[in-house]
C-alpha cells in the first residue's frame, strides 16, 4: 500500500485517461477511498458535469466559486435540468472557459432568446460540441395559446464557433391550442324542444313525434386492412397519421434556418429536429458551407422524397443520413419502388453534376469561355466542359416506415441492393466513356474537394482538373448502404452498421 501512496500524480493521470467517462467519477472515488493519502488527481472530477436537477445548479455554482481553479477543468457540462432560471444557467457555464461539449435543455418560455444568444457567443475557444433541446411544460390548461419566442438569431451565434464539429437542434413536437371542451351532449341529436335525444332517451315526446332515440355508437369500426407482399408497406387507412397532422399542426422555435449558410467549416455531425420546418432544402442550397458533414440527421422535420436525390448529392463526404418521421417513404412503395431508390442513392452524384453541367454551359453561352481555366492554354477553343460524377460515400439510410413489418425485410433489402448495383455500373460506364472524352481532348473538371467561396456554384467556381486516377472507380471496395427502417430509439430492432447506432456514438442519448 505504501508503494501506492508513493506514486507520482501524473501516473495516476495516465491510469485514469484510459477509464470511459461513464466510470470515471466512480474510479476517482473509488481510489481516493481506498488510497486515502495517495497523490489520485481529484480535478478529474469535474471533467465531466451532468446536473440532472435544478437545485445542482446552485450547488454547482457555489462549489465552483469557492475555488475558481475548478471550473477550469470542466471539460463537459450538460443540463439535463428543467432550466427556468436562465440567468443562473447562463453564468455557471460562462465560467467555465475550457468547455469542449454544451447540452442544454432550453425550457420554454423560462429561457429567453436573448439570454441563449449571449450563453452562445461567450469566448469559447475549444467549444465543438452544441445540444439545444427545446422543451415546452405541460400547463394547466391545455387550450392555451402557447407563446412561442423565435431563436433565429441563436443560429448566428452557433455560426460563431469556428470550432464546432458536433450540433445538435431538437425541438418536442408543440401543438396548437385546440378548442375549448364541451359537454359531452353537445354532439347529440337535439329535438325541437330544445333537449337533447338522450335526455330521455325511452319516453316518447309528444311535441317531436319524429324525434331521433337512437344510441350513437362511441367510436366507428376501423377500416380493414388487406396486406399485401408485393406492398408490404401500403399506408394502413385505420392508423392515424403519427407526425405533421394537417389539422394541428405544431409550432416551431425557428422561422428559417437562414443564418446557417454562414460558413461553419468544421461541422461534422449536425442532428436538427424541429417539427413542420421545411429545412432540407435550406441545408443543401448553400454551396459554401457543411462540406464536411458525415452525420444528417433530419428527423421530424419537413422532407420530400426529391430532397434526398438533391441531399445525397450535394454532400461529397456523407455517410449516413437519418430521416426518421419526415415525408420520406409516406407513399406506396413496392418491389420497383425500392429498387429504384436504391439506384437513385448510386446514382445522387451523377444528377449534381449533371445539374451544374447546364449551370456551367449557360456561362459559357453568356461569354464564359474568355475566362481562363486552370490548365487551358487556348481558352477560345473550349466549346464544351463535362464534370465527373462523384463516386457515391453513403453507408446507411435510416427512415420511418408505416406498418413496418419485420417478416418482409428480406425482400426489400434485396430490391434495393439490386437497385444500387444496377446504379453503379451505370456509374462506371459513365465514368469510363468520360475517360474516352477526355484522353481525345475534351475538358473534364470535377468537383473541389473543399468549396469555400460565396461564389462556388457560378461559372467554373469550385471546380478543377481532373487526373487520370480520378477516373477508377472501386466498385469491388465498396458494399451496398444499410438500410434501417425501425424508426428512432432503441426499443425496435436496428440492422447493425445504420445511421442510428452511428448517431448514438454521436449525440450520447437515445433520440
Amino acid at each position: 500500500m505504501a508503494s501506492l501512496q508513493l506514486l507520482p500524480p501524473e501516473l495516476y493521470t495516465a491510469i485514469l485517461a484510459h477509464i470511459p467517462d461513464f466510470d470515471l467519477r466512480k474510479a476517482i472515488i473509488s481510489l481516493a477511498r481506498a488510497i486515502p493519502r495517495s497523490p489520485v488527481p481529484q480535478d478529474l472530477l469535474f471533467h465531466s458535469v451532468t446536473l440532472t436537477h435544478p437545485d445542482q445548479i446552485t450547488q454547482l455554482s457555489r462549489c465552483l466559486e469557492s475555488c475558481p481553479e475548478r471550473s477550469l477543468c470542466v471539460r463537459e457540462c450538460i443540463f439535463e435540468a428543467d432550466t427556468r432560471d436562465a440567468d443562473a444557467v447562463v453564468k455557471l457555464a460562462r465560467s467555465m472557459a475550457n468547455l469542449t461539449c454544451l447540452k442544454l435543455v432550453v425550457t420554454l418560455p423560462y429561457f429567453p432568446p436573448v439570454l441563449l444568444d449571449e450563453l452562445l457567443r461567450g469566448p469559447w475557444v475549444k467549444l465543438n460540441t452544441v445540444g439545444l433541446h427545446f422543451k415546452f411544460p405541460v400547463r394547466g390548461n391545455n387550450h392555451e395559446p402557447p407563446k412561442i419566442p423565435c431563436f433565429d438569431a441563436v443560429l448566428e451565434a452557433l455560426c460563431g464557433l469556428e470550432s464546432l464539429r458536433i450540433l445538435s437542434i431538437v425541438q418536442d413536437p408543440i401543438e396548437r391550442a385546440g378548442p375549448a371542451p364541451q359537454s359531452w351532449a353537445t354532439g347529440l341529436p337535439r329535438t325541437n324542444s330544445g333537449r337533447t335525444s338522450s335526455s330521455n332517451p325511452l319516453v316518447f315526446d309528444a311535441n317531436d313525434p319524429f324525434a331521433s332515440n337512437i344510441v350513437q355508437p362511441l367510436f366507428t369500426p376501423p377500416a380493414s386492412f388487406a396486406f399485401s407482399l408485393d406492398n408490404p408497406f401500403v399506408p394502413n387507412p385505420a392508423e392515424p397519421y403519427p407526425f405533421n397532422s394537417p389539422a394541428h399542426k405544431p409550432l416551431c422555435v425557428f422561422n428559417s434556418l437562414t443564418p446557417l449558410s454562414q460558413t461553419l467549416p468544421a461541422l461534422r455531425f449536425l442532428r436538427l429536429r424541429l417539427p413542420s420546418l421545411s429545412v432540407a432544402k435550406q441545408v443543401y442550397a448553400p454551396t459554401s458551407v457543411l462540406d464536411r458533414i458525415e452525420l444528417l440527421d433530419l428527423s421530424a422535420c419537413i422532407v420530400k422524397d426529391y430532397d434526398v436525390k438533391r441531399i445525397l448529392g450535394r454532400f461529397a463526404n456523407l455517410c449516413h443520413l437519418v430521416l426518421d418521421n419526415t415525408g420520406v417513404l409516406r407513399g406506396e412503395f413496392g418491389r420497383a419502388e425500392w429498387r429504384q431508390l436504391g439506384k437513385d442513392c448510386a446514382l445522387a452524384g451523377l444528377r449534381k453534376a449533371r445539374e451544374r453541367e447546364a449551370k456551367v454551359k449557360e456561362w459559357l453561352d453568356m461569354g464564359g469561355r474568355a475566362a481562363i481555366l486552370p490548365g487551358e492554354s487556348v481558352p477560345g477553343e473550349i466549346r464544351e466542359i463535362r464534370i465527373l460524377p462523384r463516386a457515391p460515400t453513403l453507408l446507411s439510410l435510416c427512415a420511418t416506415m408505416l406498418n413496418y413489418v419485420p417478416g418482409v425485410w428480406f425482400t426489400v433489402r434485396q430490391e434495393f441492393e439490386i437497385g444500387w448495383w444496377a446504379g453503379m455500373a451505370e456509374l462506371v460506364a459513365i465514368t469510363a466513356a468520360l475517360k474516352t472524352s477526355f484522353t481525345s481532348g475534351m475538358k473534364v473538371v470535377k468537383f473541389a474537394a473543399n468549396m469555400n467561396g460565396p461564389e462556388d456554384d457560378e461559372g467554373i467556381n469550385g471546380l478543377q482538373d481532373v487526373d487520370m486516377a480520378d477516373f477508377e472507380v472501386d466498385v469491388a471496395g465498396r458494399i451496398c448502404p444499410v438500410l434501417c427502417l425501425a424508426g428512432p430509439g432503441r426499443r425496435n430492432s436496428h440492422t447493425p452498421g445504420c445511421g442510428h447506432r452511428a448517431g448514438w456514438e454521436v449525440w450520447k442519448d437515445d433520440l
